[in-house]
């Protein structure tokens, strides 16, 4: 499937006790409906927001309405449109969230170009190239792919070894031009993750 990045994100099955991404659920929907490339394509209202910075204005609003709820909030995901690290209050708002017991666990999806922070119950990385040519190719922007890597294993080892945090890595098989690409991807990350 094709899509603008508005619909990153997954989705549990409990029956399967799987979680997929949105894009490999409508890949299944159209496999079962037998349609070849599906495109989607996202307007609205929401389109507007994307690669904003969330205002800790609001953010202390949902924090506050979270507090208010009758029982706790399972999983909190501190992602969206664009990379949530660029959020100069984001450990804050991290922090808050844990202290007033909000959430169970705190989440995040990053590209880890930033990856510094600890105390995030789950950080899922998502690597878009394994490699910086990879990511000029595929996203339009030079990342030193070396140096996401080294945040990783720095994050791995603070705040999954020496901690509470975990950490996972996915990447869209798109990005593969082939089987080393998927072998190179688990050599680098399986250790780390």
């Amino acid at each position: 499937a094709q899509t603008d990045g508005a619909l990153d994100g997954s989705v549990y099955n409990v029956a399967t006790q799987e979680e997929i991404t949105i894009l490999e659920l409508v890949d299944r929907i159209a496999h079962k409906l037998q349609i070849d490339n599906p495109v989607i394509r996202f307007s609205g209202e929401r389109a507007a927001e994307r690669h904003t910075v969330m205002s800790w204005e609001l953010f202390e609003k949902i924090a506050a309405d979270l507090e208010a709820f009758k029982g706790q909030v399972s999983v909190i995901n501190l992602y969206g449109f664009g990379e949530p690290l660029l959020n100069p209050r984001i450990a804050d708002m991290v922090r808050v969230l844990k202290e007033n017991h909000c959430c169970r666990e705190v989440r995040i999806t990053t590209n880890a170009a930033l990856l510094t922070e600890a105390g995030i119950d789950l950080v899922r990385v998502s690597v878009e190239a394994i490699s910086t040519e990879g990511y000029r190719e595929l996203c339009g922007v030079k990342i030193d792919f070396s140096e996401i890597v080294r945040n990783i294993e720095t994050f791995y080892r603070i705040s999954v070894c020496g901690g509470t945090s975990k950490v996972s890595a996915k990447i869209v098989s798109a990005a593969f031009r082939g089987v080393e690409d998927a072998a190179r991807f688990s050599e680098l990350f399986a250790p780390i993750t």
